[in-house]
């Protein structure tokens, strides 16, 4: 077994995936061992995204709670707003985090919680990756909770059969049904929590479930078509592809 141990300043993070300062960017990469390439793929893909603007990403990202929306409209909505599609970077996704935020702490005023939080980070999941990385924000946020407050936010499973909700539950985490009052109590005392959006009000509809499974298999077929992955090597090609990934975690299997 290799071990590989290094760390990188939030300021090191921005410059990486600021514009410019390329000999600068090569330094900090040359640091990050076997992660190096991943890491060039990011910024590769971060420095040729035109995004979008913030107005219109708000539209489509509502829009997924339109109930008069039907399911390919919103697999073609889910497609505008899949991170690394040339339109949506890290900006965009931090963007949406923080309107997330927003919304979350209004649906709190609107029932009627005062919670003044203790100083916490806060962390959404990506969605997966297809190479299955076992809820890799999930186990990341438990983690880092002994060193830093964590909250970690999530859902029941969406188009895998396992959601980070039920990777709690079976991690022990037995507090199923989170109410926001006791927030405070538990991030100040176990420096982790994890809540659930829809115990925050925010469910996922039928059809957008559905929406992403359609937009997940369109990924498949796609993937199958262009690469023609085998048992032994689809995982490797899944490193590799430009096509954009951001499903919860499925096993690929070809076609």
């Amino acid at each position: 077994m290799c071990q590989f141990i290094s760390s990188i300043s939030k300021q090191d993070f921005r410059l990486l995936y600021s514009r410019g300062f390329i000999s600068e960017k090569r330094k900090i990469l040359e640091r990050l061992g076997i992660l190096e390439q991943v890491f060039e793929k990011f910024i590769d893909a971060e420095n040729n995204t035109e995004p979008i603007k913030n107005a219109e990403l708000i539209e489509l990202f509502d829009s997924c709670s339109d109930n008069t929306k039907n399911i390919e409209e919103l697999t073609k909505t889910l497609l505008k707003i899949s991170p690394g599609n040339g339109t949506i970077g890290f900006s965009q996704v931090n963007f949406l985090v923080d309107y997330l935020r927003k919304k979350v702490w209004k649906y709190l005023q609107d029932k009627r919680y005062n919670l003044d939080l203790t100083p916490h980070d806060h962390a959404f999941g990506s969605g997966g990756d297809f190479i299955k990385t076992i809820h890799a924000t999930t186990h990341a946020s438990i983690i880092a909770a002994p060193l830093v407050t964590i909250c970690k936010t999530g859902t029941g499973n969406v188009t895998s059969p396992h959601g980070s909700s039920q990777a709690m539950i079976e991690l022990g985490y037995n507090h199923i049904q989170v109410h926001p009052s006791s927030l405070k109590e538990l991030l100040a005392s176990y420096n982790f929590a994890f809540v659930s959006l829809a115990d925050l009000g925010f469910p996922y509809s039928d059809k957008l479930r559905e929406a992403r499974k359609q937009l997940w298999h369109q990924n498949v077929m796609e993937i199958n078509c262009r690469y023609k992955p085998t048992k032994e090597n689809w995982q490797e090609i899944l490193k590799k592809i430009d096509i954009p990934i951001n499903m919860e975690q499925y096993q690929l299997m070809p076609a």
